[in-house]
């Protein structure tokens, strides 16, 4: 079994970032004396988002990584998707943290985020063939019950 070295490392990298989030929010609250909720501030509701959305996609995306890694991925692959990833999660906190957030920066730090993702899980899809028929045969109705639902404006 391959004892995991490359995905730690951008775990811990990641984890600071988290971190910083965590600040993030604690500094609006303190600043705005508001200790539950956003209380309606906006710039307390972007911090809190930044940060909520990093919680959302980051710890799947890097078991994915991980798993990758347990199977023996090249290093450049690991690399490639983890720095990908980390450039993701910084643009998307830059993107959504003024007022008027920068939309282009969301945007590609959403797309940065997400490619590894759906990589990452072709990959092991790939590598294991009966999940891989599995995910084949039950992708039509993902896409047919996913797929009409339009973002909210």
């Amino acid at each position: 079994m391959n004892i995991p070295t490359i995905i730690p490392i951008y775990t811990a990298l990641l984890a600071l970032g988290y971190f910083v989030l965590s600040l993030r929010v604690s500094f609006v609250r303190r600043e705005f004396s508001i200790g539950l909720g956003d209380g309606g501030n906006t710039k307390l509701e972007r911090a809190i988002r930044a940060h909520a959305n990093f919680a959302e996609y980051v710890p799947i995306t890097l078991l994915l990584l991980a798993a990758l890694e347990f199977q023996g991925a090249p290093a450049w692959l690991l690399h490639f998707f983890c720095i990908v990833l980390i450039i993701g999660r910084v643009l998307h906190a830059v993107g959504i943290s003024p007022e008027n957030d920068n939309l282009l920066f969301r945007k590609l730090g959403m797309v940065c985020t997400l490619t590894p993702t759906v990589l990452a899980a072709f990959v092991l899809l790939i590598k294991t063939p009966a999940l891989f028929i599995i995910a084949l045969l039950t992708l039509p109705a993902f896409i047919y019950y996913i797929a009409p639902l339009k973002p909210s404006k």
